[in-house]
């Protein structure tokens, strides 16, 4: 059930990112980051995402918090 969940949240980022809803993707990475049961490969994967999300903004310094698995 776990793997689910990590994975709906993966699917729910990629539709809000194409749908143009940035605010969400960004959310919903950041809830995939703090979900304890979510695998150590998907949280990395949502690190990254966001990470390069937030480079792509200009928001360098958090976009290296997030590169490190940090939330600010």
């Amino acid at each position: 059930a776990r793997y689910t969940q990590s994975f709906a949240l993966v699917g729910d980022w990629t539709v809000a990112f194409l749908g143009g809803d940035h605010q969400l993707g960004e959310h919903t990475l950041r809830e995939l980051l703090k979900d304890a049961s979510a695998s150590p490969r998907d949280r990395q994967f949502a690190a990254q995402e966001l990470g390069d999300h937030l480079r792509d903004q200009g928001k360098l310094r958090a976009a290296i918090a997030a590169y490190e698995g940090r939330l600010e």
